[in-house]
């Protein structure tokens, strides 16, 4: 199992985020009221056709978190 996205509603700096861990899936979160369906929030995940991996077999992703100071960078690793 991979943990391949990360949605944050409030935690740190962080406010109504979401975070891709991983270059096979485009994800993303809408935070819009259907009026059909009961729910906030509204998942999509699509498989990345551009995706092609350039790593052994044992390595599946390479991930890295970079931003400035104060950006949420531990505040990722904390959560």
């Amino acid at each position: 199992m991979d943990l391949i996205y990360i949605w944050v509603a409030q935690y740190g700096v962080i406010n109504q985020e979401g975070f891709n861990l991983s270059a096979q899936f485009d994800i993303s979160i809408k935070n819009e009221p259907m009026e059909f369906l009961p729910i906030e929030y509204q998942l999509t995940i699509r498989a990345n056709k551009d995706y092609c991996n350039i790593f052994p077999e044992q390595i599946r992703d390479v991930i890295a978190i970079v931003g400035m100071n104060g950006s949420g960078k531990s505040s990722i690793l904390n959560l």
